[in-house]
């Protein structure tokens, strides 16, 4: 009997374990993936041809997008859905709780209670987090409602909050304590109340709270007033009496700060350059040094012979420091636009750290200093010495490539074509990146052009096409070898590699689930959710396989991942670069928005949507590391300005920055401002979008051959190179980006699907 069981067993968990195991799945990108963006436009406003559960998530869509959150929640409540669909409709239908105006307490607890009877929703995969998120939000809310309405439910809640505070921000842990001290209170549990103002104040400092305690201390028994000891501040004390010093390191301190006060600015250098040379590694010498930065950055923009000498006096004084000190000084100003003032600082800095590890990029500050400040013949003697004995570090490179540069702006081509043929020699792998070397190419092709010496061009023209076909460089090369300087996309043939429409891949049945939500979700307008459900399907292996993924991931409008995984592909095959597959990657999205703001500021929508491509790869809701915000990155200050310019009121600006129609407005508003200050000088306009007016402007201002470069309507190479020069690497990738992309645009918007470049092409 035991063996029949035991044989039954097994039989069922082989049974179990054939039903998850993996089987080959056909999937399309033809499942009717193409759906309107109907949210972004007027173009399927209310024509929707769809049925079942794509139709009734559409309009849960619209009803959100309506604020019409209690219909919203009706609607959901009738969606018979699959057990993979079900916790994202109660995600959306606590969000629309929250939402209701007014009496909102019995729809978010029949909301809260669905996910309390299945706990595991808050665990999965996907939607889990966000589901997790949501909830105990909800929870919160109810909390709070409950402390007002109904104190004994509270304590329930309560209780549920404290055993997952981690779910919580500080501010919400702080009032979590804080209502539940009112409870207490309430209760005449005066005890009790004081250790959850205690937990409260652990989080978040309030003057309130610390009223209460003192007025709680009379209901306390006598024993138990010890507790408010823990709550006396330790007064901050002042700068000069928190550590032990000598009398001599007290004087200098306190000369220095007197100085300071009475504008006496060279007087509290020297002082401060004192104290940091008799008492290097004090905390007060890391003071006195960001003090000096401070005073010789405030006098850096003035230009008066009186303030010249001062300044000069300063860096005398400043040279008399570590070489280490001296060269972050310079690094600063170098960075903060003061190129001559680096300069001097960096000479000094140089011979007090010659024969030291990092003397490279001491050197190469000095070079670039000197560069920017058209002191050409020093630049190339210092990044000839980095080229001389300091080979095969990055700076090595770039130096050499500095050097081709210059000789190349004082059109010595003979000089420039050697350094670029020098740099084009080595492999690939000795750049940090591929932009060296693609402006290396380049460069050389347009040097031998200058020589005269066309076969020698030639081949590198077609070394430059071959190699990076889809760049600015490369574009411009393939159009010169058309008559008119036609660039058209003819070269590359049509399915040059084969990308099916379907392909076979191994799925779990949870992984098939996931696939299906997905066509769903995408066809229902739901791009968000879309997304989470395509990356728990099995990740694309074969370069196919990254074609096939980066058309699904564009039908769920995360352009970024179209981009990145097409970028990867067209990298380790060309043949994948194809009239078919090149639009891929340049998505034709919110075409009413750019199409009407293009218009009314006068701007080419092909370069707006290249601007947008390179800003954000067209996701939403993007949020770069410094806080710019939405497809055109705006910083939050510039939108402030630009909402007061354009009589735009919200008390919730960041958040409508987030909305595509909004943001392209405001986007296209300022780029257009910005092209007026540069004198509509496209290139410049875009660097200066990118890095702002005010650090391009004192680029420019720096040396001498900048000047005109504003009125500059030629995209001669010479007259270009300034791209090349920039100090800010990512600023010269970003230039190039976009009038690559906006080629690309042109072209695929165009009629016939080509155009003929004029002079300058940005036009």
């Amino acid at each position: 009997m035991l063996k029949i069981f035991a044989l039954a067993v097994l039989n069922l968990i082989l049974s179990l374990q054939l039903l998850a195991s993996p089987k080959r799945v056909a999937i399309s990108w033809d499942y009717g993936l193409h759906a309107p963006r109907w949210m972004f436009g007027d173009a399927a406003k209310n024509n929707v041809k769809t049925s079942g559960i794509v139709r009734k998530l559409h309009f849960v869509k619209k009803d959100i997008e309506n604020k019409n959150f209690k219909k919203c929640i009706l609607r959901l409540n009738k969606i018979a859905a699959s057990p993979g669909i079900r916790p994202w409709l109660v995600w959306q239908e606590i969000g629309c709780a929250l939402r209701v105006k007014g009496k909102k307490y019995s729809l978010l607890k029949k909301a809260i209670n669905k996910v309390k009877k299945h706990k595991h929703w808050l665990y999965m995969d996907g939607v889990g987090l966000e589901l997790r998120k949501r909830y105990y939000e909800g929870l919160y809310v109810l909390y709070v409602y409950e402390v007002a309405k109904t104190k004994q439910v509270a304590w329930q809640s309560f209780s549920l909050l404290v055993a997952n505070l981690d779910e919580f921000d500080k501010g919400q842990k702080a009032n979590i304590y804080k209502l539940a001290s009112d409870l207490a209170f309430s209760k005449q549990k005066f005890s009790l109340s004081v250790r959850y103002i205690f937990n409260s104040l652990k989080y978040k400092e309030s003057k309130v709270l610390r009223n209460k305690l003192n007025a709680l201390k009379k209901y306390l028994p006598k024993n138990k007033n010890h507790q408010f000891i823990y709550l006396k501040k330790n007064p901050s004390a002042p700068f000069d009496e928190k550590l032990i010093s000598s009398e001599q390191e007290l004087k200098l301190i306190h000369r220095m700060q007197s100085a300071m006060k009475t504008g006496e600015l060279l007087a509290a250098v020297d002082d401060g350059v004192q104290l940091i040379r008799e008492f290097p590694g004090s905390v007060r010498s890391k003071w006195a040094y960001a003090r000096i930065k401070e005073i010789y950055y405030s006098l850096a923009p003035k230009t008066d012979s009186k303030y010249l000498l001062v300044k000069l006096k300063m860096r005398d004084a400043m040279k008399r420091c570590d070489g280490l000190r001296i060269f972050h000084w310079a690094r600063y100003l170098f960075w903060k636009g003061y190129y001559e003032d680096s300069l001097h600082l960096n000479v000094a800095a140089y011979e007090k750290l010659k024969g030291q590890e990092n003397i490279t990029k001491v050197l190469m500050l000095m070079g670039q200093a000197a560069q920017f400040s058209g002191k050409y013949d020093h630049a190339k003697r210092y990044y000839l010495e980095i080229v001389k004995k300091h080979a095969g570090t990055p700076e090595f490179y770039r130096a050499l490539f500095n050097v081709g540069v210059i000789d190349f702006s004082q059109k010595n081509f003979g000089k420039s074509q050697a350094i670029f043929e020098r740099l084009v020699a080595f492999p690939l792998v000795a750049f940090d990146y591929d932009e060296l070397d693609l402006s290396s190419k380049y460069l050389l092709w347009r040097s031998l052009q200058k020589m005269g010496q066309v076969k020698r061009a030639s081949e590198i023209q077609n070394i430059l096409i071959k190699t990076y076909p889809l760049t600015y460089y490369g574009l411009r090369a393939r159009a010169e070898l058309n008559k008119n300087h036609q660039l058209d996309f003819s070269a590359f043939k049509e399915d040059s590699m084969k990308v099916p429409s379907q392909l076979e891949l191994w799925m779990t049945d949870k992984q098939y689930k996931s696939w299906e939500q997905f066509v769903i979700f995408v066809q229902a307008g739901w791009f968000l959710a879309a997304q989470k459900e395509l990356a728990l399907i099995p990740k694309p292996e074969t370069l196919v396989e990254n074609v096939f993924y980066a058309k699904l991931w564009g039908y769920s409008l995360n352009y970024f991942n179209t981009i990145t995984l097409m970028s990867s592909v067209w990298n380790k095959e060309p043949l994948f670069v194809s009239t078919n597959l090149i639009p891929i990657s340049f998505p034709i999205e919110f075409q009413n928005y750019i199409l009407t703001n293009s218009k009314k500021y006068q701007l080419n929508p092909n370069l707006m949507m290249g601007l947008i491509r390179q800003e954000s790869s067209y996701l939403m809701d993007a949020k770069s590391p410094v806080g710019a915000m939405g497809l055109m990155q705006l910083m939050p200050p510039t939108a402030r300005e630009i909402a007061v310019d354009l009589r735009y009121k919200s008390k919730t600006l960041k958040k409508d920055l987030m909305q595509p129609q909004l943001n392209i407005r405001f986007g296209s508003y300022y780029y257009k401002k910005v092209l007026k200050m540069t004198k509509g000088n496209i290139p410049v306009a875009l660097a200066a979008y990118n890095v702002g007016i005010g650090n391009m402007r004192k680029w420019f201002r720096a040396r001498k051959s900048n000047q005109g470069i504003y009125e500059q309507r030629s995209s001669d190479p010479v007259d270009e190179l300034w791209m090349e020069e920039l100090p800010w690497s990512e600023t010269r990738g970003y230039v190039k980006s976009i009038l690559r992309n906006y080629l690309i645009y042109e072209v695929l918007n165009s009629k016939d699907k080509k155009v003929s470049l004029k002079q300058p092409i940005w036009l």
